[in-house]
């Protein structure tokens, strides 16, 4: 008996602490009201959770609460671009030049400066956010498929030296400029 209420005090207290820095959005709530509730910024809660302007939020979608260093990993999809296309050399969209082999990359909204740690085949190394993209591919009349999507476009020299081509890799936003 005493083992049983031990376990369900460590159960309830794991997840007491780890619900303390998600928020389960509920059909209605708005971003705005999220973070006043929580008494975290607009701004740090959108960028934390890559939202940008007009905030769009979904009844249960997990929103993370938290300070950004403590954000756990997340998945997304990441390729590359560099290589053979006219990008190396050329300026990026924040002024600066790409090269294949530096550690530029793209996101679409990502504020430029962000540095972003992506690991993929056991190989983790940082980017710098300093240029958009990338962008998604259409499919059918206007419209394009949300699960393929690319969240990174990463310079094609450091995608291959992980062995990456087009694939989900794990991600975690470890600087934000103010």
């Amino acid at each position: 008996m005493r083992k049983i209420l031990i376990a369900l005090f460590i159960g309830l207290f794991l997840n007491r602490s780890a619900s303390a820095k998600w928020h389960i959005v509920k059909p209605g709530e708005n971003l705005s009201v999220i973070a006043n509730e929580h008494g975290v910024s607009l701004k740090n809660l959108a960028m934390t959770n890559s939202k940008v302007p007009p905030y769009q939020i979904y009844g249960g979608e997990r929103l993370w609460l938290g300070q950004l260093d403590l954000m756990p990993e997340r998945i997304a999809k990441a390729s590359h671009y560099g290589d053979g296309d006219g990008f190396d050399g050329e300026l990026t969209a924040s002024r600066k030049v790409f090269s294949q082999y530096g550690n530029i990359m793209a996101h679409r909204t990502f504020p430029f400066g962000t540095i972003v740690s992506i690991c993929y085949g056991g190989i983790r190394k940082e980017f710098v956010v300093e240029d958009r993209g990338p962008y998604p591919h259409m499919v059918g009349k206007g419209s394009y498929n949300k699960l393929n999507a690319r969240k990174f476009d990463l310079p094609s020299g450091a995608a291959k030296k992980m062995g990456l081509g087009t694939d989900l890799v794990t991600y975690k936003v470890i600087f934000v400029p103010k």
